[in-house]
C-alpha cells in the first residue's frame, strides 16, 4: 500500500511571489515560483496516480485526469492565494465546497482531442472564484497558460460576466485547427491572445474563473511527451 505523506505537499518558504494585472480589464494573476519545498515528490505522484480519459471526470478537457481526493492538504495554500486575490477582488468567502484537486496530463498523442475539447474557455463562476495552475513538467518546459480575448458584438471580451454571457463560448463552436498537425490552435481571427504566462517547473499560477484561458502549445510539441499540471478551481 502506498501511503501519500501530507508533507509532499509543504509550501517553501523561499517562495517568489509576483502578481501581475493583464489585459485592458487588469485581471490579477498571481505568480508563485518554487512553488512546492518538496517539488520533486509532488511531481513523481504523476508516475504513481491512476490517470482516465473518462470524459465525465475529465470534463471535455482533452487530457488523462487523476483526483487527489486529499484536498485538505492543500487548504493552506487555498488560503494564501485567497488572500493575495482580495486586495484587488474584495472576495469576503473561500468556497471550498466544489473544490477539487486534479493532476492533468495533456498528451496530443492521445487521441482524446476534438471538437468538443475546445481550448479557450472559462470555468464555473457561478460555483468558483478562483483557478490555480501548477506546471509540474521536469523536463519539456514549453508554452504555458494563454489569456486569449473573444471578438463578440463589435468588441473584443476578455472575461465573461452577467453582462455578456451571450459571449460564452459553446461546446458546439468549431473553433480548433482543422490541421491535425496543431490541435492546439484556434480561429485567430475571433480569438486573439493577449497574454502569455510561460511554463516552469514547480511554478503556480492563478486567475479568476471568468477569465478566458487556454493551455499554449506550439503544434504538436506534446505528441509524445505529456504537460503536465496539477489543477483546481474554488
Amino acid at each position: 500500500m502506498k501511503h501519500l505523506r501530507p508533507e509532499v505537499f509543504e509550501l517553501n518558504p523561499r517562495a517568489q511571489i509576483e502578481i501581475k494585472q493583464i489585459g485592458k480589464g487588469g485581471h490579477n494573476v498571481v505568480l508563485i515560483e518554487n512553488l512546492f519545498l518538496y517539488a520533486d515528490d509532488v511531481a513523481t505522484l504523476f508516475d504513481e496516480m491512476i490517470f482516465t480519459s473518462d470524459e465525465a471526470i475529465r470534463a471535455n478537457s482533452p487530457c488523462f485526469r487523476a483526483i487527489l481526493p486529499q484536498v485538505s492538504y492543500l487548504k493552506p495554500l487555498h488560503r494564501k492565494i485567497f488572500e493575495l486575490h482580495f486586495t484587488k477582488y474584495r472576495i469576503e468567502e473561500m468556497n471550498l465546497f466544489h473544490n477539487k484537486v486534479m493532476l492533468d496530463q495533456y498528451w496530443d498523442g492521445s487521441n482524446i482531442i476534438d471538437q468538443s475539447s475546445y481550448h479557450p474557455h472559462t470555468d464555473d463562476l457561478n460555483k468558483t472564484n478562483y483557478a490555480i495552475v501548477i506546471f509540474m513538467n521536469r523536463r519539456n518546459i514549453h508554452g504555458g497558460t494563454q489569456f486569449v480575448k473573444v471578438r463578440h458584438d463589435g468588441r473584443w471580451i476578455e472575461n465573461i460576466t452577467q453582462d455578456n454571457e451571450d459571449a460564452r463560448i459553446r461546446n458546439d463552436e468549431d473553433i480548433n485547427s482543422p490541421d491535425p498537425a496543431k490541435p492546439w490552435d484556434y480561429d485567430g481571427i475571433r480569438y486573439k491572445r493577449y497574454h502569455l504566462e510561460p511554463m516552469k517547473f514547480n511554478k503556480l499560477i492563478s486567475y479568476r474563473t471568468n477569465v478566458i484561458h487556454s493551455p499554449y502549445t506550439d503544434g504538436s510539441f506534446y505528441r509524445n511527451t505529456p504537460r503536465k499540471i496539477i489543477t483546481s478551481t474554488f
